[in-house]
Order: structure tokens, then C-alpha cells, then sequence
């Protein structure tokens, strides 16, 4: 390789044990470290289930000479595994380093030299100006620097990103250093390049830049000498962006756009056992803007149940084109035995080399299912369908504002002992804070700018990232898996609809559903206030699973009914979190999570039904399936028998009725009415303050509880599966979290908020 060129070295680690994996970074000898990742999944395989610990370092070779990547370890317990060293010849003259792409070259000897001579300028070279949308263009920022003046520099130029709206982008890596010399006028000039490809997202003028570089010279020849900053912008340009074409439009096209594709499915036909799961994806292969490219739509007979699972994208560049593949995975599971069909696909997509619209076709699938020893989904069957809504108090006492509790407390020993103050406010029932209006209904345009801004503050620079870079990165921020899974592919049709170019047949189902996305995973809770837009991201982060055609369409109970549990949980969670005081929702919510197997997260929803209707036969017999646990757990888990709105109310009339009977004068039983109604109110807000406890539930059994929040933090304890911990902060993806006396870190993840 030559100076200044990047290495992507890839360590991967497969292993069946749950302990933690610890990846000790290679020593390096004449290479930098120029950014590093980490991300760790779950592969479910025929043989069984294993972890794949993934960690990529991008090395940018420093100078020319012989040198090696030495020995990487990877430490799981007691062993150890080492990798081989790796030679590397580094040639070349670091100052000069050489482009890889001869079509970069050729843009750079043709590109127009600057109009002043003598001083540091900045140009944009874009090529093509005129596009169609999903078509490349490649925009290169170009700095010239004469010779006398770039010997002066210490350190290379810095870019500034050309400021461009409305655009899909890719950064790619160029040289630090002088990338071309040209001679201009008698004068030669130095050229620093930055290379970016861009994918137009709407039709019309598109704006571009400007570009700006930054450079510094020392005051003195000392090495101690302090440097002036400066900075030099280059002019915009303009690229005019068609839309496309509607002759010969394929009426099931979803705007996706490229050239050369390809559609592949993995296994095409395969048998199953009864209950057992299987992988099967799909991959698109070819040349444009990959990450946009639309997920096929499969017709899946009743009997077969699918279960989305993550996306992969791998974008690599041929000379100055971007191609590369976008991988949708899926989990088949079979409930009973027979031959199922899975009837071809057709893809239409917009071939922007030829100028026309090309349909791909995917041949049929057949999966064979066999009665079997296979697992079963679920192995113990689940609670029932409730039939009809437990009841619930209209109003919860306990959430009425202070000055209402206050007013209900003194308006009748007021009123009673003769107050000509006339109290105008309502003793009961309070003054309920109005809520805002309903935001109005909004576009898909406007929504898209909405969750990307969401997203962006949970994950920076989310706009960048895809596929499994971005599902590890909303892992890391707290997001669950199957959460963030269903996120990435959510924002991915959102943006198909609003830039994919096609016509979108399910833009209102798409809308509503984005809306109620948005109110529940980033969103905050609702605390009385709502934000418009708040609500609207939680849940397009929650309602995101597999087919919109079954999610949009059927109810929750009907998904249930059916035996489409991981859709259930979507369409339940959706529903909890806009009603959060209907204990129906988290009674079906846990229903769903438990014929999946996840017993803590079912654990969690019927304890949050159980503490609204805690004497509903259905939801006890239900939270008594999932089993006991350690005594400190079921303290942080506690149901009381009376709901504190139930103790509120009912100590609020016997407050009302005991004044009354000291306005009548019938003194018979009057202290001991209010001595009760005094120790009922006390129970509510006692019930109340231990239900804020922040609290969350272990997910999986021997969980590190880590002294500090990062991977390979020492553990101090390890928790056992469905152990409730006290929330005592958080940081990142991470929770400090409070076990009886020990005190430590864990992954949110690792968690599950009760």
C-alpha cells in the first residue's frame, strides 16, 4: 500500500459461552489508529445459538517501510486466543500520497485552476451537474495552495464539510497530504482533496457548499512558535436534480433507484421442523444508493410465521461508483406440518443508466415442515385473551396536581367552622391542566425531518450510519435489539416514502404509524405536557415489526389470537405507552412477551397491570406463572392490594363525610372517621412514592455488574435472570444500578425498565 492509504482490519469472534469477550487491540509499528468499533449479536444457527463479537480498526499508514500488524488477544475467562501478525510494505512519499480511483485523478488534471494566482484558493468539481433522482453525483473539493505557501505548513489542510441539504451522503477517505501537483501561469500549486458522494433526495436546483479549508503557519521558525489560523471558502454550485420519469412507472414501484441489480434468496427452499426456527434473507445487489433500496414484499401464507431481524449493508466503491448489497434477514417458524408457498416477489426499480424502469423477480419459496423434536413457540402455553377491559378509576387521585389535595383537605374544615371566604374552586375532582391541542396532521416530509432529529439526539451522527452500524449504536444508547432492528428498517421506509420518488400507497397508514412511533421510544413520558412531535417518535420506534400490512391493519388481540407474538408486542407496546393507564395493555403486552419466551419482560408488563388492577383474577394468575424471586426483588416489585388512587378516594369521601357530620353536630363516630380517613390518605401516598421507585428487571442470568461503564470493566457480582435492581443513574447506554448493598454498572440492554 502507499502512504496515507487506510487498512480495515476485521477481528471476529464466534463463541457458544455467555462470559464476556475481551479484544486487546494488535501493537502497531509505522501504522496510526485512525477510529475503531465494536459490536456484539446473537447468530441463531441450526446447531444452536452463538455470539459474534465483531471489532474493526481502520490503520492509515503513516511512512514508507516494512511493518506489521502485530498479534491481536481475545480473553473469554481462562482463554486466550491469539491471531497471526501481518506484514505490511508501506511505499511511497508520504507528502504525495496516490489516489485509488483513476476517475478521481482524471477529475482533478481537468478541474479549472483558480482565478486569482498566488493565494490559497478553494473549488467545487461536481460531475454530473444534471442528475436524475437515486442517480450519483461526485463532488470534489479541491485546495490550492502554491508551493512557497504549503511549505510553510507543519500540518496538512483541514476541510470543512460544503454545507448540502437534501442529500444522501458518503464521506469517503482520501490522502492527508498533497494529493496533485499542477503547474498554473508559471506557478505550481499543491492540491489537498476531499471526495463525497451525494444522492439527491428531491427534484429541482439543488444548492451545494460552499467548501472551506483551514490552515496554519507558524509566527516564527521555533518549534515552541504559536500558529494564525486561516481559512479559505470556495463559491457554491448548483446541480439540477429531475424527477422520475412517469412513462412506463411499474405500479408497484417504491421508489427504489440504481443500476444493475440483482435479488437472491438464501435458502430458496429448506425444511423445518414443527416450532423450529430457521434463517432465510434476501439480498439486493448492485450499483447506487444502497441504504434507500426498499425492503421486497412477500405475500407469507397463514401457518408460517416471519420474524424480521436486522439488516445488513455493505457499500464498497469500484473506481468513483458506489455498489454493494443490502441483506433483510428473517426467522421463519413453522406451526404445523405441511408444505408451505411462498409465491414469487417483483421488485420495479429505476435503472438510471438506461434511463428506464426494470422489474426484478424472485423465484418462489418453499419451506417443507415435518412434525419434529423441535422447540416449540412457546413451550408453556400463555395466559388467555382478556375478553373485556379490568376496571380502572376514570381519574387517578394520585396524579391530581398538590393544590387540589390541598383544597379537598381544607375547604371543609374551612366551610364548617364558619369561613366567609367563599371558595369559588372545586373541593373535588381538581382542576385537570388542559392539555395541547392535537398537532396537526402533518406530512411525511415534515415527519422524516422530525424523527431524523429525534434520532440524531440518541445517537450522533445517525445520519451516517446504517444497517448494523447504526443497530449496534442504538443498542448502545439503551435500545433494545429487536427495537432498534425495527428502527432502522422503519426509518428506511419513511425515507423510501418522502425521497424514494415513487408513489407511496399506504402514506396515511405510514403516517399514522411514524406518529404513534415517535410518542414512546425517544419521546419523554408523559408528564401532563405533551410535545407534538415527542409524541410523535415513539412509536416509529415501536410499531416498526415486519409487514405493515399486518401491523397496520389487524388488532392486537387478533395477532394474538393468531399466534403473531412478536406483532403483538409491537401493537400492545404502541398502546401502553399512548394509554399507560390501562391495565388491559400491559395485561396482553406480557401475554405476548411470554408465548415469545422472554418470562422477565412478561414479569415487568403484568406488575405494571397488576398495580392498576391488582384484585383482577386473570392478571394474578397470570404474574404467578412467572415465579418467585430473591426477597430484595420482590420488595422493588411489590403489588399492593388497593390501588393509592383507590386509598386517595376513598379517604377523600370519608374526609368529606366526617366534616359533614361535624357541620350536623353528630359527634358519635366523627374522630375515628377522620382518624381513618387521615390513615387512608397516608397508605395512597405511601403506594404511590414506592411505585415512583425507579426499578428495573435482570433480562438474562448471570449479568456483569461492572464497577465501571465500559465492556471490559472488572465485574464486582453477577445477577441472576429476573432480579430487580434500583435505578440510581445513567450514562450513555449504560445504568448505575443499586442491588441490596452493591453498587455497580450494567448495560441497558442487560435491563428492562419496570
Amino acid at each position: 500500500m502507499a502512504a496515507g492509504d487506510t487498512i480495515v482490519f476485521t477481528i471476529r469472534v464466534e463463541t457458544r459461552s455467555s462470559d464476556p469477550v475481551t479484544i486487546e487491540d494488535p501493537p502497531l509499528a509505522g501504522l496510526l489508529l485512525a477510529g475503531a468499533r465494536e459490536n456484539s449479536a446473537v447468530d441463531i444457527a441450526s446447531d444452536g445459538m452463538r455470539r459474534v463479537t465483531t471489532r474493526v480498526l481502520r490503520l492509515v499508514a503513516a511512512q514508507p517501510g516494512a511493518w506489521s500488524i502485530g498479534a491481536a488477544r481475545v480473553v473469554q475467562g481462562g482463554m486466550v486466543a491469539t491471531t497471526p501478525p501481518i506484514g505490511v510494505e508501506v511505499t511511497g512519499d508520504p507528502t504525495t500520497a496516490p489516489l485509488s480511483a483513476e476517475a478521481l485523478r482524471t477529475m482533478i488534471a481537468e478541474a479549472a485552476p483558480p482565478e486569482i494566482e498566488n493565494e490559497v484558493a478553494v473549488t467545487l468539481v461536481v460531475e454530473p451537474r444534471v442528475v436524475t433522482l437515486g442517480q450519483q453525483v461526485d463532488l470534489l473539493a479541491l485546495a490550492w495552495f502554491p508551493r512557497e505557501v504549503r511549505t510553510r505548513m507543519r500540518a496538512p489542510a483541514a476541510f470543512e464539510n460544503p454545507r448540502v441539504g437534501g442529500v444522501w451522503s458518503y464521506r469517503h477517505p482520501m490522502p492527508a497530504g498533497v494529493v496533485a501537483t499542477r503547474r498554473v501561469g508559471g506557478r505550481t500549486y499543491d492540491i489537498f482533496a476531499q471526495h463525497e458522494t451525494i444522492f439527491p433526495l428531491r427534484e429541482g436546483p439543488l444548492v451545494l457548499g460552499p467548501a472551506a479549508v483551514s490552515y496554519s503557519f507558524p509566527l516564527t521558525f521555533s518549534f515552541l512558535s504559536r500558529e494564525v489560523r486561516h481559512v479559505v471558502q470556495s463559491d457554491s454550485a448548483v446541480i439540477s436534480v429531475r424527477a422520475l420519469p412517469v412513462v412506463g412507472r411499474p405500479s408497484g414501484f417504491r421508489g427504489a433507484a440504481g443500476s444493475g441489480l440483482t435479488l437472491e434468496l438464501e435458502p430458496s427452499a429448506f425444511d423445518l421442523a414443527v416450532g423450529e426456527g430457521r434463517p432465510f434473507s434476501v439480498t439486493l445487489s448492485g450499483r447506487g444508493n444502497v441504504a434507500l433500496w426498499p425492503e421486497p414484499e412477500f405475500r407469507w401464507p397463514a401457518g408460517l410465521r416471519v420474524y424480521p431481524g436486522e439488516v445488513g449493508v455493505v457499500v464498497a466503491r469500484t473506481g468513483v461508483e458506489l455498489e454493494g448489497n443490502k441483506t433483510f434477514r428473517y426467522l421463519l417458524v413453522a406451526d404445523s406440518a405441511g408444505t408451505y408457498r411462498v409465491p414469487p416477489a417483483d421488485y420495479p426499480y429505476f435503472d438510471w443508466r438506461t434511463g428506464r424502469y426494470v422489474a426484478l423477480r424472485t423465484v418462489g419459496l418453499e419451506v417443507m415442515a415435518r412434525a419434529g423434536t423441535g422447540r416449540s413457540l412457546p413451550t408453556v402455553a400463555a395466559p388467555d385473551v382478556l375478553d373485556h377491559a379490568p376496571f380502572v378509576l376514570p381519574v387517578e387521585p394520585t396524579k391530581l396536581p398538590l393544590w387540589a389535595g390541598v383544597l379537598i383537605a381544607l375547604a371543609p374544615p374551612v366551610l364548617v367552622f364558619g369561613s366567609r371566604l367563599r371558595w369559588r374552586r372545586r373541593a373535588r375532582g381538581g382542576r385537570e391542566r388542559a392539555r395541547p391541542a392535537a398537532a396537526p396532521k402533518g406530512t411525511l416530509a415534515g415527519l422524516e425531518r422530525h424523527f431524523a432529529a429525534a434520532l440524531e439526539r440518541l445517537v450522533p451522527a445517525a445520519e451516517r450510519q446504517d444497517g448494523s452500524e447504526l443497530v449496534a449504536a442504538l443498542r448502545a444508547a439503551g435500545i433494545e435489539a429487536p427495537r432498534a432492528v425495527h428502527v432502522v428498517r422503519l426509518r428506511d421506509r419513511l425515507r423510501q416514502a418522502v425521497y424514494g420518488g415513487g408513489q407511496a400507497p399506504d402514506a396515511d397508514e405510514l403516517l399514522a404509524e411514524a406518529r404513534e412511533v415517535l410518542s414512546g421510544q425517544l419521546g419523554e413520558r408523559d408528564t401532563g405536557q405533551r410535545t407534538p412531535w415527542g409524541t410523535v417518535i415513539a412509536i416509529v420506534l415501536v410499531t416498526a415489526t415486519g409487514p405493515p400490512l399486518v401491523a397496520q391493519s389487524v388488532s392486537g388481540e387478533a395477532l394474538l389470537r393468531a399466534g403473531a407474538y412478536a406483532a403483538a408486542v409491537d401493537s400492545f407496546a404502541a398502546r401502553a405507552l399512548l394509554d399507560p393507564d390501562d391495565p388491559g395493555h400491559w395485561y396482553h403486552l406480557g401475554v405476548a412477551w411470554f408465548a415469545l419466551g422472554s418470562e422477565e419482560r412478561a414479569r415487568v408488563a403484568w406488575i405494571r397491570a397488576a398495580r392498576l388492577a391488582p384484585r383482577h383474577r386473570a392478571i394474578r394468575r397470570a404474574l404467578a406463572r412467572t415465579g418467585s424471586t430473591d426477597p430484595r426483588s420482590r420488595s422493588l416489585m411489590w403489588v399492593a392490594p388497593v390501588t393509592g388512587g383507590e386509598a386517595v378516594l376513598a379517604a377523600a369521601v370519608l374526609w368529606m363525610v366526617g366534616w359533614g357530620m361535624v357541620a350536623a353536630r353528630r359527634r358519635g363516630a366523627t374522630t375515628a372517621l377522620l382518624a381513618i380517613a387521615v390513615l387512608a390518605a397516608a397508605y395512597g401516598a405511601f403506594v404511590a412514592v414506592r411505585y415512583r421507585t425507579p426499578t428495573a428487571v435482570v433480562l438474562d442470568g448471570a449479568t456483569p455488574l461492572r464497577e465501571a461503564p465500559y465492556g471490559s470493566a472488572t465485574p464486582v457480582d453477577r445477577l441472576n435472570a429476573g432480579a430487580a435492581v434500583r435505578v440510581a443513574g445513567a450514562r450513555g447506554g449504560w445504568m448505575l444500578v443499586e442491588f441490596g448493598s452493591r453498587r455497580g454498572w450494567v448495560m441497558r440492554a442487560e435491563v428492562v425498565r419496570l
